[in-house]
């Protein structure tokens, strides 16, 4: 909107605070050198404290003396390409396999699953102990730490690092150099940040940091917040807790909204229950249309909404569901969705985390699996798109395309179109084999896309199986049961058709072509519609815990208003609140569930007077 502007700078925060102190690596360098001895210590201590207390392998590897020890790990790492080759075979079959490469230590392997443990945190201590060595020694490649906004895990022994280090970094440097401070506020006297409420505590204290310093020196440090603590849903964001970060901010309440129609603004002010009322910004308002019913039969409803709706400019619905699982069968994907909840990755607490691993919007938010599926993915489909810019496919911060001739990019893209099939297994299968005979501009787009150790299948498996398997129980009785099922559940993901993963990658990149298009409640954030269907059901919430509280949110309405809201109670309306502010002009909602504390509350806050099953009310509030 503000065009191009010499005086104004507009990116994420990530970016531009790479942008920032990407030019300081020699300060740089130390804050990575002590977080890679940070992750050295950690993985030491958790081999220590796991023979401790946790099975006869980590006990038997600690007892080793440090000469046993070391010859130990000088196999491992000799044998790793075997070790990857047979990482996902089940307990009985991995130890017969690796047996012959570490003979006199044929104890640690009388539990294939610990001994797997023990071997990645030995090849990652190795790993990162050469990176402080390079370092030291200045070598190429070990002089700059690097940030790519493509990837969302570290890889410090790469010297390459992801989004939240890039901020953890930031926050360091920043902090302890003063110099750096006045350099930024000098460059950057006036600091915007949109949707506060969702930024990381790193970034609010170096905004902190700035503003104390600007007031010492005299210089303009004009830093602004902008965003509504109520729509604070995320666990990594500062939300209400900013002025525990930075203090003495001054408080501007916005009264106006700029999306909604009144109707719909008059049904918000309702839910906020902080005192705050909105009204629109626009003299012609109204004309927006709330409606509420008490209904079993969604399709039902979606039907009567296209009927409604097929006359309006933009008559696409846009329907929220709370049941992650819903919305993947909606969608189309409940394959891929199945796999994923089952995996131990998301198993307990980490349940909450699959919503926005695996169905963001955001890829920065996307775990490790998915983002991995997800690179996948998008090189098959720009290779087979003819309008894909070339930038995109050849990973134009990897390959300096400005540099090959035409002839030169058309091979390279002709190359990479032998990667495809009908499933993402077969996928895999034709990258590596066009990793294997392809030109060395192929492999190294190839290489940038998986990220991994080595280009081979074998490594393919092992890291898809480490990437679901980071929660796993550590019951020795279990582990070939354990084991089998991990591997099973990599080739069910593999297996899967190409088309739903076509669903899956259009559904993450909100191409939404459809009638109806099926949104979870999280994934909306942002966003805004001009028909909107939101289902509300006691099944409400991503785990048995979030439900009970979205009821009782619901059921104790009536006396949250006299305090301020904490907990779940709090997480509980900030999620419908932004559910329903996503809508401009028509929204509807639909209660499936049986409690006449929820109804009373529905009622209260759409203004209903009819609590029917078979009335679907049409007043407009």
């Amino acid at each position: 909107k503000l065009g191009n502007s010499k005086l104004v700078t507009v990116s994420t925060i990530h970016e531009r605070l790479w942008q920032v102190i990407a030019p300081y690596q020699e300060q740089l360098l130390p804050i990575h050198k002590e977080k890679i001895e940070s992750e050295i210590q950690k993985d030491e201590s958790f081999l220590i404290e796991k023979g401790a207390k946790d099975g006869k392998a980590f006990k038997i590897y600690c007892e080793l003396s440090k000469e046993e020890r070391q010859k130990f790990e000088e196999a491992v790492w000799e044998h790793k390409d075997d070790f990857y080759r047979g990482y996902g075979l089940n307990a009985k079959s991995f130890k017969n396999f690796f047996k012959p490469f570490v003979p006199e230590y044929d104890q640690l392997l009388n539990s294939a699953e610990i001994f797997k443990k023990i071997v990645l945190k030995i090849y990652a201590i190795r790993q990162n102990r050469e990176c402080l060595t390079k370092m030291g020694l200045k070598e190429q490649g070990y002089k700059r730490v690097e940030y790519n906004a493509r990837y969302n895990q570290d890889r410090l022994y790469k010297m390459r690092i992801s989004h939240d280090t890039l901020l953890e970094y930031g926050r360091k440097l920043v902090v302890q150099y003063p110099t750096l401070q006045q350099i930024i506020i000098d460059k950057y006297p006036y600091i915007f940040i949109d949707e506060y409420q969702d930024t990381a505590e790193d970034v609010v204290e170096i905004m902190a940091a700035l503003e104390k310093r600007g007031k010492e020196i005299g210089h303009t440090a004009f830093i602004g917040y902008y965003g509504d603590p109520i729509q604070s849903i995320y666990e990594y964001g500062v939300g209400g807790r900013i002025l525990e970060k930075h203090s003495n901010l001054k408080e501007i309440n916005k009264t106006f909204n700029r999306r909604s129609y009144a109707e719909i603004i008059n049904v918000a002010n309702k839910i906020r229950l902080d005192g705050l009322l909105q009204e629109s910004i626009f003299t012609d308002c109204k004309g927006g249309k709330v409606e509420f019913c008490f209904e079993d039969n969604v399709d039902a409803v979606i039907e009567r909404c296209r009927n409604e709706w097929k006359n309006e400019k933009d008559p696409q619905i846009h329907c929220f569901m709370l049941k992650n699982e819903e919305v993947a069968k909606r969608t189309g994907i409940s394959s891929i969705y199945n796999i994923f909840k089952g995996a131990k990755a998301y198993s307990g607490s980490n349940y909450k985390q699959l919503n926005t691993e695996l169905l963001s919007n955001d890829l920065e938010k996307l775990g490790r699996a998915a983002a991995f599926l997800y690179r996948i993915l998008k090189l098959y489909m720009d290779v087979q798109e003819e309008e894909t810019p070339v930038e995109e496919i050849l990973y134009g911060d990897i390959i300096k395309y400005n540099d090959l001739n035409i002839q030169t990019l058309k091979g390279i893209k002709h190359q990479l179109r032998e990667i495809k099939g009908n499933t993402l297994d077969e996928i895999v299968k034709k990258m590596c084999e066009c990793y294997d005979k392809g030109d060395i501009d192929v492999k190294m787009i190839i290489e940038a896309v998986l990220d991994i150790e080595k280009v081979a299948y074998s490594y393919i498996i092992a890291y898809l199986v480490q990437a679901l398997d980071s929660n796993r129980s550590q019951a020795d009785e279990e582990e070939q049961n354990i084991e089998e099922s991990d591997l099973s559940r990599v080739t069910q993901l593999l297996a899967i058709d190409v088309k739903e993963y076509e669903k899956w990658y259009d559904y993450i990149g909100r191409k939404n072509h459809g009638e109806v298009v099926y949104h979870t409640y999280h994934g909306t954030k942002g966003l805004e519609f001009e028909n909107v269907l939101i289902v509300v059901e006691d099944g409400f919430g991503n785990s048995a815990g979030d439900r009970v509280f979205i009821k009782r949110f619901l059921e104790d309405y009536d006396t949250l208003g006299k305090g301020t809201l904490t907990g779940n109670y709090e997480k509980a309306r900030n999620l419908f609140y932004v559910a329903v502010t996503r809508a401009i002009k028509n929204l509807k909602v639909i209660y499936e569930g049986e409690s006449e504390g929820v109804r009373k509350t529905l009622n209260a806050v759409f203004n209903i007077e009819k609590q029917d099953k078979s009335i679907v009310s049409n007043r407009n509030l």
